[in-house]
């Protein structure tokens, strides 16, 4: 058995594998369970806001602000914004985004 208990599995734990338990934004791999900051802001961010996001749900905090994001505001990410209280001026500020949680 490999890293996610997967038999004759390849041992990876890798972003998007087996296991599921990672997301991959903008190239980088984050656990779901164990993100609980997303802190982005002036990273020089482009194109839409990945509806994967939307599977972190331990975050307390998300800072999107201040880069160069466009499109609408998934409704996966609109959901985590209302369950988790989080603040979405810290994602709209500085982005060219339209907000659909509303």
């Amino acid at each position: 058995y490999d890293l996610c208990g997967v038999c004759n599995g390849s041992n990876i734990a890798d972003c998007g594998g087996a296991c599921n338990e990672n997301v991959e934004l903008w190239d980088e791999c984050y656990n779901i369970d164990e993100t609980t900051q997303l802190s982005l802001n002036s990273s020089g961010l482009t194109g839409e806001i990945p509806l994967e996001i939307g599977n972190l749900t331990n975050l307390t905090l998300l800072y999107l602000e201040d880069n160069q994001l466009t499109g609408e505001i998934p409704p996966e990410v609109c959901d985590l914004i209302e369950s988790n209280n989080l603040n979405i001026d810290n994602i709209l500020e500085g982005n060219n985004l339209i907000n659909t949680c509303e």
